[in-house]
């Protein structure tokens, strides 16, 4: 039978989300698919924050996670992501003003699927527009307009003390908040040093950035987990999404530049 609350649940996963944010990346303007991660990379350690303040236990069938509910790490997610779509492509993609009712069909599908109550979901949205808020106004400023590509190293140090809190305070030392954080000083690393705008490219070479970026991902992934998964956590996690960080914010970029200067030469 067609299941309607698993398959809007699916596009709080990672496949859907980072589809749309490697289109929003390589395709239409870096710099908004820049703002897309560094708000979901910093909400993930806001969330476990809050999680481990509030410590309210997860439901019963999943209570072998050892880890909280409230609020809702999907539903935040979800809030902050296709929120800050809405909020920064609305006026250009019409379909766009159907996420306000789509959130509430997530939340109602988290219900459902009773893996959270209505307390979890009501708060983790509020949250997650109390994020964007800050965010964009923060953004909007004539500094961080200009040094938008650091505003990853901005949260990573903002986040240092949440990570604290979690890790050594609340005892919850989970490595998805040390890949956040190594993901925000990474890429934001990568945008500062390795990046260029790829507006002006053809859509055959955005194309191409897109499948080497994918490539190049899988293969450090694959690579990380044989050369640093020794060192455990927090080493491992946060070491591993710096390089990808690197690599997805500016490694494609580097060596397509190199690549352009040498037939340049060769003319």
């Amino acid at each position: 039978m067609f299941n309607l609350a698993a398959v809007v649940l699916f596009m709080g996963q990672e496949i859907p989300i980072i589809l749309i944010f490697s289109y929003v990346f390589w395709f239409m303007r870096k710099k908004e698919g820049a703002h897309l991660l560094f708000l979901i990379l910093f909400s993930m350690i806001l969330n476990a924050a809050l999680k481990c303040y509030f410590k309210v236990p997860l439901k019963d069938h999943m209570a072998h996670l050892n880890w909280y509910a409230f609020p809702s790490g999907h539903m935040q997610m979800a809030t902050v992501f296709y929120g800050a779509l809405f909020w920064r492509f609305r006026d250009k993609t019409p379909a766009l003003w159907f996420v306000p009712l789509g959130l509430g069909v997530f939340g109602w599908a988290l219900i459902q699927q009773n893996y959270h109550d209505i307390k979890d979901v009501l708060a983790a949205g509020l949250i997650g527009l109390m994020i964007l808020f800050s965010y964009f106004s923060l953004s909007a400023r004539a500094f961080f307009d200009k040094n938008w590509t650091k505003i990853g190293l901005y949260l990573g140090v903002i986040s240092v003390p949440l990570l604290y809190y979690v890790a050594v305070l609340a005892g919850q030392n989970k490595a998805h908040i040390w890949q956040a954080e190594g993901g925000l000083i990474g890429f934001s690393l990568g945008l500062m040093f390795f990046s260029w705008d790829g507006a002006a490219r053809s859509f055959v070479v955005k194309g191409m950035c897109l499948f080497f970026s994918f490539v190049g991902f899988a293969s450090l992934w694959v690579l990380n987990h044989k050369l640093l998964s020794t060192l455990g956590t927090p080493l491992y996690p946060a070491l591993s999404f710096v390089i990808l960080g690197l690599w997805l914010g500016g490694g494609v970029d580097a060596i397509l530049h190199i690549f352009q200067k040498q037939k340049h030469l060769k003319k």
